[in-house]
């Protein structure tokens, strides 16, 4: 089980943002922190699927938007630690400190992305 944290930054105001924490179960040896992070970007921009059914009576109020787009982010929290990736023009880009606060070189996070 993963825990899941999706964070929209709003287009108009860059410092309001908001976010949704789900726990979502999947198997860490069939999909990788990419995968995990495309399937979000679909169901967030199809209002369904599984991951959908959990995140929608989570979502919060103030969001600006739901679909996620350009700048916004999604955590992945398992093995007692967690990667922010930032949606891109075309994909992820892996952010270079987890949440622990610790910096990891760029093979050690090629190693993270391929989990």
């Amino acid at each position: 089980m993963a825990t899941i944290i999706i964070t929209w930054n709003s287009f108009t105001k860059p410092t309001q943002s908001a976010s949704a924490t789900i726990s979502f179960d999947y198997n860490a040896e069939v999909f990788s922190h990419n995968q995990i992070c495309d399937i979000v970007f679909e169901q967030t921009n199809l209002y369904q699927g599984a991951l959908w059914n959990v995140l929608e009576p989570a979502l919060p109020a103030d969001r600006t938007h739901t679909a996620l787009s350009v700048g916004d982010e999604v955590t992945i929290y398992n093995h007692n630690t967690g990667f922010t990736y930032r949606c891109s023009s075309f994909g992820w880009e892996l952010v270079g400190v987890d949440v622990n606060g610790n910096y990891y070189t760029t093979q050690q996070l090629e190693n993270v992305s391929n989990e």
